[in-house]
């Protein structure tokens, strides 16, 4: 855990979103960057995120729900985040993010 603070902190803008349950402890957690992807240009990245393995689902969708907020509110187009598919295994996957429309 403390490899991923001290990476967290070293960013200089982050944007840092944690879920808690009612006792208080953390259950859930992503940290999101201004970022520049070769393959769709300016994104929000997604440094870090981890749900514990009892709230996966719910807060997984919450915390996904939130990321999506923070680019629209900021005017990315593209969140660009990675999933574990094993062992030393990730797929990076991009999320186009359309316009929000009120009427």
């Amino acid at each position: 855990m403390g490899r991923i603070i001290n990476s967290t902190e070293e960013l200089e803008e982050r944007t840092e979103i944690t879920v808690r349950d009612l006792e208080g402890a953390l259950v859930g957690f992503a940290v999101v960057v201004p970022d520049y992807d070769d393959h769709v240009g300016l994104c929000l990245g997604t440094q870090w995120h981890w749900v514990h393995p009892d709230h996966r689902g719910t807060v997984g969708r919450m915390i996904l729900r939130e990321i999506f907020k923070i680019a629209r509110y900021h005017g990315y187009k593209t969140v660009a985040y990675t999933k574990r598919l094993g062992v030393g295994r990730y797929e990076i996957n991009y999320k186009q993010l359309k316009e929000k429309t009120h009427g």
